[in-house]
């Protein structure tokens, strides 16, 4: 998170293997970083640590939305033209590894974990339903 509390994240895997709350969740984080990119702030941070792919701003957002249609969610945002001529070349350019984000997915979001099941590597496919520790029970109070 940056000074200011912005935190945004493009995905980049195929919408209809997000749950609900990371489609709906990507779609605003979209229009954050539009309004980020129109006030001409700094992204490099956010491209640093493989979260961003500015070029793919007006596509991703189109995934998503229709994607939300499909779910029967309303979509009434345009997104509009980005203008990312400020950016440098490594900045505008820059790419989200895909694997990463779902292994990310995976890991911090059971929805998402069960929804990408096969998108995984055979070998990172983690179980649809984490296992769960029984507890002993132990001796009522006398």
């Amino acid at each position: 998170m940056d000074r200011k509390g912005f935190r945004v994240r493009m995905w980049m895997i195929d919408p209809v293997l997000l749950c609900d709350r990371h489609l709906l969740g990507e779609h605003v984080e979209c229009h954050m970083l539009a309004g980020v990119l129109a006030r001409r702030r700094s992204i490099a941070g956010f491209v640093a640590k493989g979260l961003l792919e500015p070029s793919a701003l007006g596509v991703r957002h189109a995934a998503l939305a229709e994607e939300m249609l499909a779910r029967g969610f309303r979509h009434a945002s345009p997104l509009g033209e980005q203008d990312l001529a400020y950016l440098s070349d490594e900045v505008a350019a820059a790419r989200v590894d895909t694997d990463d984000s779902a292994r990310d997915l995976a890991a911090r979001c059971e929805s998402c974990r069960i929804r990408l099941g096969g998108a995984l590597p055979q070998e990172e496919r983690l179980s649809p339903v984490a296992p769960q520790r029984v507890r002993p029970r132990l001796p009522a109070a006398p």
